[in-house]
């Protein structure tokens, strides 16, 4: 007869190792799962093969789980393998839409607010009844909340999905009474508090992520020094204002199931002001899985919240694994609630009080964890991101607290009387704490160690990687050997630092160099020893930097052609331990913002550029001469400013002893069809605006290269296209993303450091 066995008193001894046992076994299987999910959401490609894939090895997990001798590895596999198969097939569901080049034609609601770019270009997320995605239109976009007749071109990369149109959606319907509610409140928001000041400006960035005022400069600094997440709607803004309802809800009623749907529902309210950001909707469904296992009275298990979350976002919403801001905002929350108590409390036996080293245990334990991440995504460490973290720390909650309060008057805006005047006081009040830290990334961003080297590639990540588990490990005690994880972590650091200084084999003797720089554009001419003109800086520091310590570079003279992204967002990687000579740019673009922060950067003042500029160096073969742009060829938008930056890129014509290249930066057709003709043959051409449709053959007819470049990466865009590539005509064509880092050789020989060329 079978025995059975009492039931274990749950505050016995063991009961309480069961009750956290089971806690553990929950928190793995969700990791798993998570881990599982994520992969499969972010791998390239159609999601129904990944899905079908996911179908074969579930079936074949679930056969292996009948027997018991593999079961501990088949419940993994199947778990892992389940897992993928949910993301698959929501993702195929979500993304039916077909791969590749492809059309799509029918209604969509615009969900957030429309953003210009730097290129001129409009960009907003819309969802269609076959899915969610982002569109990027050059006429402009209606606002939030409209339903518009969509007629796109669609370009996929991995479950990202982006729409591209040239003219402006007909607008089907406008916003709805909820989409003109949350306006009025941003907008109020914005209006009281103002620009007058960095801390007015940055104030609605910290209360709905609303960045519209804050300039490039500012933006640029705050990434810096690793300030830039107070910009984004974290899970402290969401425990901020359910909290609030919470203590306002307990003293009207005492029923706990309504408590918590009201809060949830507030907290949904406020996500949806915000919009769909990453960091926000990650924050909103950890906060909706931490209120459902309280409903549950389940407890805290606050890594298995944290993995719910994750879970349920990657399978619903696919393109989030693979979204910068959503990776860095998952990677700090695990590293706060892994690491935040056991570095808190060795902090307290170095007899530190509490509240000191629980605030610096935060910022400590959020770069710990980010760091592999940033490293990935190419920005390099920073000496001063702890202690301006600390320091901006005391700051964030009264801004946040103050701003929620002026978003609140905002619904009483025109009704009550004096409402306006108390949103106004608030705001002013919350630019207060905005203000310091802001002063703190300008004065961050400004001291010695500010930008740290780091090698760029495998190498760096790996590093990175290594000091993050080493810290871990240190901290949990979980390896035999954890007292070595500190010196380990030592050694990495040292090796990241040390590394990038080494010296490295030169490119042979090249007198130009495009530099492999992803998707981007860099384009550098030998001046001779240790001189470089650098034309362009890409968008990764890192891997400008890398390019540049290959050829030797330790004085430049920059032009920067346009303002683009791709183009300028590295180069605080190109003057690092540089120094530079001078800096260009194109006169159409000289009141740009972005050139204040060009200069900011490089020290040095911008001088404008139009055609007709010729250079040369005393001593050296080299010289050049600025094609465009034309003094007539300017086309200002409505409120003075230039309506096309890429038409106003900087065109240079550079002669090498007897070698001519033209860098055409990313001028379009009608550019380059004022231009064909006018400046002869050349031996190279780099294509226009990384290998775009936007095209003119009879300019690649009249430059008559004897070969091309192409500066291109891993892209959305659909970059080299076709037509650009069949433009060059027979003449042998070199990818950056192919061949790597492409020289052209003193003897005339065009050549990529990955074998290409010869």
């Amino acid at each position: 007869m079978r025995r059975r066995h009492a039931p274990r008193d749950p505050d016995s001894a063991g009961g309480r190792l069961s009750a956290a046992l089971l806690h553990r076994a929950a928190t793995w299987r969700l990791l798993v799962a998570t881990a599982a999910a994520w992969s499969a959401a972010a791998v390239p490609g159609n999601p129904r093969h990944t899905a079908l894939l996911a179908v074969v090895c579930a079936i074949l997990a679930a056969l292996a789980l009948r027997r018991r001798r593999t079961r501990p590895a088949a419940w993994a596999a199947s778990t892992c393998l389940l897992a993928s198969l949910a993301a698959g097939l929501v993702a195929a569901h979500l993304f039916a839409m077909p791969t590749g080049d492809d059309h799509y034609r029918g209604e969509a609601l615009i969900v957030s607010d429309p953003v210009q770019t730097p290129g001129g270009m409009h960009r907003g997320s819309v969802h269609t009844p076959r899915g969610s995605l982002e569109i990027l239109s050059r006429a402009g976009l209606p606002p939030a909340g409209s339903r518009i007749m969509l007629d796109a071109d669609l370009k996929t990369a991995g479950p990202r999905i982006t729409a591209f149109t040239d003219n402006r959606p007909a607008t089907l319907g406008p916003p709805g009474a909820p989409w003109r509610l949350r306006a009025h409140l941003r907008s109020f928001l914005a209006d009281a508090a103002g620009t007058g000041h960095a801390g007015t400006r940055l104030l609605p960035g910290l209360v709905i992520g609303d960045t519209a005022a804050v300039d490039e400069l500012l933006a640029e600094q705050m990434k810096i020094v690793s300030l830039s997440h107070v910009m984004a709607v974290s899970g402290a803004n969401i425990t901020l204002i359910t909290v609030t309802a919470v203590w306002v809800l307990r003293h009207l009623t005492r029923r706990r199931g309504a408590i918590l749907a009201v809060s949830t529902a507030i907290g949904l309210a406020y996500v949806f002001i915000v919009g769909p950001e990453p960091s926000a909707l990650r924050a909103a469904a950890m906060g909706l899985a931490g209120t459902l296992a309280l409903a549950r009275k389940t407890g805290r298990n606050t890594p298995a919240v944290l993995c719910t979350a994750l879970l349920v976002l990657v399978i619903v919403a696919p393109q989030l694994a693979v979204s910068a801001g959503f990776i860095l905002s998952a990677a700090a929350t695990a590293g706060l609630i892994v690491l935040g108590r056991p570095v808190t409390d060795a902090l307290r036996r170095a007899h530190l009080p509490l509240p000191v080293a629980a605030a610096l245990a935060v910022p400590l334990c959020a770069q710990i964890a980010v760091l592999p991440v940033l490293v990935a995504l190419g920005s390099a460490p920073s000496a001063w991101s702890v202690v301006a973290n600390l320091l901006a720390g005391p700051a964030v909650a009264p801004a946040t607290i103050l701003g929620l309060g002026a978003l609140v008057c905002g619904l009483g805006s025109g009704v009550l009387p004096g409402i306006d005047w108390c949103g106004r006081a608030l705001a002013q009040l919350g630019a207060l704490p905005s203000w310091w830290i802001a002063e703190l990334a300008r004065i961050g961003a400004e001291l010695p160690g500010a930008v740290l080297p780091w090698p760029a590639g495998a190498l760096g990540l790996a590093l990175a990687g290594l000091i993050t588990a080493a810290f871990a490990a240190a901290c949990l005690r979980r390896l035999r050997l954890w007292r070595w994880s500190l010196p380990v972590a030592a050694a990495a650091l040292v090796a990241g630092l040390v590394l990038p200084l080494a010296p490295r084999a030169q490119l042979g003797h090249w007198t130009v160099a495009v530099c492999d720089v992803g998707q981007g554009s860099a384009t550098a001419v030998s001046l001779g020893p240790g001189r470089v003109l650098l034309i362009d800086a890409g968008r990764d520091p890192a891997a400008v930097d890398s390019c540049l310590r290959d050829l030797r570079a330790e004085y430049v003279w920059v032009a920067l052609s346009h303002f683009d992204a791709d183009h300028v967002q590295g180069l605080s990687g190109a003057v690092r331990g540089r120094t530079v000579e001078a800096l260009w740019i194109s006169a159409p673009l000289a009141d740009d913002d972005r050139a204040r922060r060009a200069e900011a950067i490089t020290g040095r003042s911008a001088q404008p550029l139009r055609a007709g500029a010729a250079f040369s160096l005393p001593g050296t073969e080299v010289s050049w001469r600025v094609l465009w742009p034309r003094p007539d060829s300017t086309v200002a938008a409505a409120d003075g400013r230039v309506a096309d930056g890429n038409a106003e890129s900087l065109v240079f014509l550079i002669m090498v002893a007897d070698r001519t290249v033209l860098v055409p930066g990313d001028i379009g057709a009608a550019q380059q069809r004022r231009l064909a003709g006018t400046f002869g043959r050349v031996d190279v051409l780099i294509a226009p605006h990384h290998g775009s449709a936007d095209i003119d053959p009879g300019f690649f007819a009249g430059a008559g290269p004897a070969a091309g470049v192409v500066s291109v990466g891993e892209n959305r865009y659909g970059h080299p296209t076709r037509a650009a590539l069949e433009a060059f005509g027979q003449v042998p064509v070199l990818r950056t993303d192919v061949c790597g880092t492409i020289v052209l050789d003193v003897d005339g020989g065009l050549r990529g450091t990955r074998g290409c060329g010869g």
